[in-house]
């Protein structure tokens, strides 16, 4: 009943922008939805730089400037801006791009050590072709929406990214903390680590993962798919609802 409860309330709103490098002229993949209601896609990348600054401002990494200005991207790249369209708070971005030599700088390898590394298990695999790599990560994490509603804003970030790369094979770096918590989460979610690299002066675990392969083959499509299918049935209940509010209340006032 409590998950029945949080989906029939689960207020956020998730946006796809294509930016070009240094963060310019964002445009909205997908969607006209954000335009209707008057967020357009500078406000949406104003709501994803307030959401970074406010998420790192809680880390010890070295706070480069392109860690917010994204200076280090050398082509076009998607943002994903998961927010509360009635209070305008942002609750969850996170920067997806597939440019080799940008992965190759955040990763500290290059990408043919990583495909010799991963045919060094002697199991038969496949050459990696098409990667992504998923980074800055940003969750506003003391945001009361987000508090209570973090599973399935979470859920709602990995359908944008299921949507967008679908069999794309991609990388998280995960940040080491006591307990290694946050590698611990992504390796239960069927990521496997690789290696350990400096960035930004902290030291990271990166994690290699398909989002077609996590714990069942199944499992995320089936998920992402009713997810979006619940969202759309209460989009639609709330849409009738509100007819039938104002054909009720304009009958009273004719009345």
């Amino acid at each position: 009943m409590q998950l029945v409860e949080q989906l029939l309330h689960f207020p956020a709103k998730a946006n796809v922008l294509y930016v070009q490098p240094s963060r310019r002229d964002p445009m909205i993949v997908g969607s006209n939805e954000a335009n209707m209601s008057g967020v357009d896609g500078q406000a949406l990348l104003a709501l994803e730089e307030k959401c970074r600054k406010t998420a790192y401002a809680q880390t010890s990494l070295n706070a480069s400037c392109d860690l917010f200005d994204d200076a280090d991207m050398l082509s076009p790249y998607h943002l994903i801006v998961i927010h509360d369209p009635r209070s305008l708070e942002p609750l969850l971005t996170a920067r997806l791009y597939e440019n080799r030599v940008c992965i190759e700088q955040s990763i500290g390898r290059s990408l043919d050590q990583l495909n010799a590394q991963r045919f060094s298990t002697g199991k038969v695999q496949s050459p990696l072709e098409h990667i992504v790599l998923i980074d800055r990560l940003s969750g506003n994490v003391h945001n009361a929406v987000y508090k209570r509603f973090r599973a399935l804003i979470h859920l709602q970030l990995y359908c944008e990214i299921f949507r967008l790369r679908k069999n794309a094979h991609f990388i998280l770096m995960a940040r080491h903390q006591p307990g290694m918590t946050l590698i611990n989460r992504y390796v239960e979610l069927g990521l496997k680590p690789q290696w350990d690299a400096l960035h930004h002066g902290k030291q990271h675990t990166v994690l290699l993962g398909k989002l077609n392969r996590f714990s069942s083959p199944l499992e995320l499509s089936l998920s992402v798919s009713a997810f979006e299918v619940f969202l759309w049935a209460r989009k639609l209940y709330l849409r009738l609802f509100a007819v039938i509010f104002t054909h009720l209340n304009t009958s009273t006032n004719a009345a």
